[in-house]
C-alpha cells in the first residue's frame, strides 16, 4: 500500500484485516499523524517508509503543542479516579 503524498487523515482499524499487506508507505502523507494498533495484525508487513518530519513536523514551523490540562482544571477536585473517561481518555 503506497500512500506517498496522500492527503489521508487517518488509517481505519480495518487495516488489520489486510493479512497479505507486505509494504506500508505513507512517507509524505503530512496529515496522517498516527496509525491504528490493528496494523500489528498484518503479519506479512516487512517494509514501511514513514517520514518523521511528516509525522511530527518541522520544529521550526509547526504550531506549538496544545497546553495540557491539569487535574485541578476539572470539576473532580483533583481526584484522578473521578475524572470522566470520555473527556480525559
Amino acid at each position: 500500500m503506497r500512500l506517498y503524498g496522500s492527503n489521508l487523515v487517518r488509517i481505519p482499524p480495518e487495516i488489520g484485516a489486510m493479512t497479505s499487506l507486505e509494504e506500508f508507505s505513507p512517507y509524505t502523507s503530512h496529515r496522517l499523524h498516527w496509525f491504528p494498533y490493528e496494523i500489528t495484525r498484518c503479519w506479512k508487513l516487512v517494509r514501511s517508509t514513514i517520514s518523521t518530519r511528516s509525522l511530527f513536523g518541522n520544529f521550526k514551523l509547526r504550531p506549538p503543542f496544545p497546553r495540557l490540562r491539569t487535574t485541578g482544571d476539572s470539576q473532580s477536585g483533583g481526584h484522578l479516579a473521578a475524572l470522566d473517561p470520555k473527556r480525559w481518555g
